[in-house]
């Protein structure tokens, strides 16, 4: 299997006068629910789906809750998940406050398992946009 992408031109917003440049963008093939990976992976277990597809409902409210209490939910070699934040600056350390924080986001960095899929990713080329 590969994926495929599309060539697009893009023009550099500070320079419209120049050519544009030619950039690869990746495709999505579609998305795969959770009723689809519950039954892919019951196929690869002595589970059945239904029970498959309760585990993944229960890791989908328990990630929440854990990164809520301050911890990095670490799928060993799937990969982890852990709070960022971006924040407004002080002048000194202790005129930062809780306040400074303007957003939280959740970062997921990829495990081997998944580094290895990506490192080895074959792509197809489709048409010009």
């Amino acid at each position: 299997m590969s994926v495929h992408f599309n060539v697009v031109a893009r023009k550099n917003p500070q320079k419209l006068e120049d050519a544009p440049k030619y950039y690869a963008t990746l495709n999505s093939r579609g998305k795969r629910n959770l009723r689809y990976l519950a039954h892919r992976i019951a196929d690869k277990s002595t589970l059945n789906e239904i029970d498959v597809k309760a585990v993944l409902e229960g890791l989908i409210q328990v990630i929440p809750e854990i990164l809520d209490d301050g911890y990095t939910v670490d799928l060993e070699e799937f990969g982890n998940f852990h709070l960022t934040c971006s924040s407004n600056p002080s002048i000194t350390a202790e005129e930062v406050t809780a306040a400074n924080i303007k957003k939280a986001s959740i970062r997921f960095l990829p495990g081997k398992l998944i580094k290895d899929v990506i490192e080895n990713i074959k792509f197809t080329r489709g048409s010009v946009e």
